[in-house]
């Protein structure tokens, strides 16, 4: 019920039912092969943050971050080079961030 009207299923946007094993494996081999392109190369670790800063929603968004027991809001700034979201805080420094919830507060 919390999800009504922010979510859609894919048999809603597709018209049509979708295997979930198939999916999941392509899924699966595509992140495989984006892991071994960020692993291998400096050029694949760029051109994968180019894309996920490109596609990122809340980048240049207030956000609030959620780690363990501690919440922390500020302004999405970038992703860097190690795939860490880049937070500008109210004070004005920068936080890393490797891994959190995060919703976003205000899109700029």
């Amino acid at each position: 019920p919390e999800l009504r009207g922010k979510a859609i299923s894919l048999r809603e946007k597709l018209g049509k039912d979708v295997n979930r094993a198939e999916l999941t494996s392509v899924i699966l081999e595509e992140m495989e092969k984006l892991y071994v392109s960020y692993m291998e190369s400096e050029q694949g670790r760029h051109l994968i943050i180019s894309e996920w800063k490109k596609l990122s929603g809340i980048l240049n968004a207030k956000v609030k971050i959620t780690v363990h027991d501690q919440t922390v809001e500020g302004l999405a700034v970038d992703v860097n080079g190690n795939g860490a979201l880049l937070l500008r805080l109210n004070d004005g420094s920068t936080k890393k961030f490797f891994s959190g919830d995060v919703s976003m507060v205000e899109k700029l």
